[in-house]
């Protein structure tokens, strides 16, 4: 169903900005196969950080929205923050990096 599709995800360091891709400490673009896509940050210092994540359909590299403002590709935020009357705080997506490998599961809501 999504095969063919890429999934935006954006690396956030603080709540100025978030969740748009210009605030961005990091972005990258992985393929979604059998409905799975991993995003890899690397070189990213210990620290708070929050993800945001949207299945970009249609190649445009933003997450489009219909008429009344709500999306109509899939987003996701890490934490599982859920998205009412507009997206997440930063706090409520935030977590801890120590450091080494993290790895993370995020669930896309469309």
């Amino acid at each position: 169903k999504h095969e063919g599709t890429q999934l935006r995800c954006a690396l956030f360091s603080k709540p100025e900005g978030f969740p748009k891709d210009a605030a961005a400490l990091a972005t990258v673009t992985a393929p979604v196969t059998g409905g799975i896509a991993t995003c890899v940050f690397a070189r990213i210092a210990p620290g708070t950080y929050a993800v945001a994540a949207f299945e970009d359909r249609n190649g445009n590299g933003k997450l489009d929205s219909n008429v009344l403002g709500q999306p109509t590709e899939g987003y996701a935020f890490s934490r599982d923050a859920r998205a009412r009357f507009g997206p997440p705080k930063f706090d409520a997506a935030a977590f801890a990096y120590a450091g080494g490998t993290l790895t993370m599961q995020l669930r896309v809501e469309y």
